[in-house]
């Protein structure tokens, strides 16, 4: 999903629910930068997955993440 079609069909009250469920604080009062929400990126293990199976390299850790930040100008 582009980052302007997230604007438009993304619910910012159901995006915030969802990163307070799994505990991800984010900033600019509390509300998940909706252009910057999971739906506008591509799937992380798929990224991991291809990466690892063109032998470029392994996973030795997962991470998950505890913060959006997102710069206001």
């Amino acid at each position: 999903m582009s980052r302007s079609e997230a604007k438009r069909e993304l619910s910012q009250k159901e995006v915030n629910q969802r990163y307070a469920k799994a505990g991800i604080i984010v900033n600019s009062a509390d509300d998940v930068p909706i252009d910057e929400a999971d739906a506008c990126y591509k799937s992380a293990q798929e990224v991991v997955d291809a990466v690892v199976k063109a032998g470029l390299a392994e996973v030795e850790y997962r991470l998950w993440p505890l913060s959006s930040l997102k710069g206001l100008s």
